[in-house]
Order: structure tokens, then C-alpha cells, then sequence
């Protein structure tokens, strides 16, 4: 076994977002569509060989996999097809915000992180929500029907 020798005062390892960039707005995603995320690595001393990928929502305190045993890239990324998710979910997803998750594969979520080593990652937060049908108000209703029986 090989064993690296790393700086303990070395920060743990993190992500910066690419996409969506770490600087723009806030986030909100319809529940259906594919969702892409991609981020650098900071800091690491030791590249993982995999990681796992979440969404969290703390309203209903689920854990949703995006990706699980994810090889380690230069530039990480993921695509999330949240209409086969809901499609197949045993706890659908909801209208709420989300946190992205990652973490060393070989790791536990709640490990305390190390220096140089890749830590949990979970600053990202984004919406999620699920369209409503148009609704219009009773005066509209009134409008459309007499319209639709004028153009019969």
C-alpha cells in the first residue's frame, strides 16, 4: 500500500461551479426537464477515484441520486433527467430548493473532511418546481367561451 504524506494545514478539497457559474442568479429548474452541472476541483492533494452525486431537499428530507460511482474528471459534470427520476422515484420530487452533494464515493457523507482530500460538497442550491396548468380568472373563462363559440 502506498501512503501520501500531505501538509494537515492544507484546506480540504472542494468544487467551484461552472455550470451554472458561480456567479449567476439564482437557479430554478422545471421538474421534467434535464438539468446539466459541471464544476473544477480546488485543492486536492489526492484525486478521488469516484464520487456520488445528490440532489437533497431538507423539506421532505430525501437524498435523490443523481449519479453514483461517477469516475473523477478534470472537470466534473453531470446530467440529471429529472422526468425519468420522477418517472421511476419512490418519493417523487417536490416544488422546494434542493442541495447539490458531493462526495468521495469511497467516503460517507458525514466524513470530517481532511486536508487535501476531496470533503462533502454541499453549498450549491438550486429550485426545482412543477408547472401549473393555466388557470384564468372567471371574467377570462367568460371571454375565451364566447370567443371559441364566435370563431364555430
Amino acid at each position: 500500500t502506498k501512503t501520501t504524506l500531505i501538509d494537515p494545514r492544507l484546506p480540504p478539497g472542494g468544487i467551484e461551479m461552472v455550470t451554472p457559474a458561480a456567479i449567476a442568479p439564482a437557479q430554478y429548474y422545471k421538474i421534467g426537464d434535464y438539468i446539466t452541472f459541471a464544476w473544477n476541483y480546488t485543492s486536492l492533494s489526492v484525486t478521488t477515484s469516484a464520487i456520488d452525486i445528490l440532489a437533497s431537499c431538507s423539506l421532505n428530507q430525501e437524498l435523490y441520486n443523481i449519479a453514483l460511482n461517477q469516475s473523477v474528471q478534470p472537470t466534473g459534470a453531470v446530467t440529471w433527467d429529472t422526468g425519468e427520476y420522477q418517472s421511476t422515484a419512490t418519493v417523487p420530487l417536490l416544488t422546494e430548493t434542493y442541495t447539490l452533494v458531493i462526495y468521495d464515493a469511497s467516503q460517507d457523507i458525514t466524513t470530517v473532511p481532511q486536508a487535501g482530500y476531496l470533503a462533502v460538497q454541499d453549498q450549491f442550491q438550486f429550485g426545482m418546481y412543477s408547472p401549473q396548468p393555466y388557470t384564468p380568472l372567471n371574467g377570462e373563462l367568460a371571454r375565451i367561451q364566447n370567443l371559441r363559440r364566435r370563431n364555430c
